[in-house]
């Protein structure tokens, strides 16, 4: 029956029983990508599969407006190798067509951090916006090199002022991880804590108090106010380290 199986069968048993391993961000976006395997080469017989089908189909990827066009591709093909790194595993095939593809060279990693002068004035205009959650939420990102995502979902639980400490749940890697707080960072959410909603749990909600907060115009407002250009929210990371 093996010998029957097309891609289709394949992404379908895979999005099954094996993608919820992955973290809920790369679940989602690993279902689009598999989509798009199916509907373009879904008819294929998975046994008969060759490097060669799968290489014709890469630019088509790229065309089809999916982001980044290299970086697109190459994660659409990470998506579809795990799949085919299961089917190994289940028995339907013998070797992953995968492996042997061209793919286009990874790009030179974006490394953008503010110095000292920058952050000093960033800091300023952080502290003058007039949105209460950006101080302590670009503190907190400075403080602990945590991601925006995980900024967002994080509760109040998860805080241990007294110990200057925070945990992060479910993180990128699916794991769990702490991290300790800057005495300032301690001291701008021990500010911002003393009144606190009692409709959501979440350090950084929404108005209606359903998901995080949209800091993007504020934080956009205190770059422009602070002189800082090409700087983004992933750059705190980087300024972290």
């Amino acid at each position: 029956a093996s010998g029957r199986h097309t891609l289709a069968d394949l992404i379908d048993k895979y999005i099954k029983e094996a993608l919820h391993g992955k973290a809920r961000t790369t679940q989602e976006a690993d279902r689009i990508r598999l989509a798009w395997w199916k509907q373009h080469l879904g008819h294929l017989i998975l046994k008969h599969l060759t490097p060669e089908e799968l290489q014709e189909a890469l630019p088509a990827i790229a065309a089809s407006g999916r982001g980044n066009g290299d970086t697109s591709i190459r994660r659409h093909v990470t998506a579809l190798s795990a799949a085919l790194q299961a089917a190994r595993e289940w028995r339907w095939i013998a070797g992953t067509p995968a492996r042997e593809l061209k793919l286009p060279p990874e790009p030179r990693g974006r490394l953008r951090y503010l110095n000292p002068e920058e952050l000093a004035r960033f800091l300023e205009a952080v502290r003058r916006s007039r949105n209460p959650m950006l101080a302590p939420a670009v503190l907190l990102s400075l403080s602990t090199g945590m991601r925006k995502g995980e900024l967002l979902a994080l509760t109040w639980d998860c805080i241990d002022l007294e110990r200057g400490h925070v945990s992060l749940m479910n993180t990128k890697n699916g794991s769990n991880r702490g991290v300790p707080l800057t005495r300032q960072a301690v001291e701008v959410l021990r500010e911002y804590g003393r009144v606190r909603r009692l409709d959501t749990p979440l350090v950084f909600p929404k108005a209606n108090g359903q998901g995080g907060a949209v800091l993007r115009r504020a934080f956009l407002s205190a770059l422009k106010a602070a002189g800082v250009a090409d700087f983004r929210w992933h750059d705190l990371r980087h300024t972290c380290a």
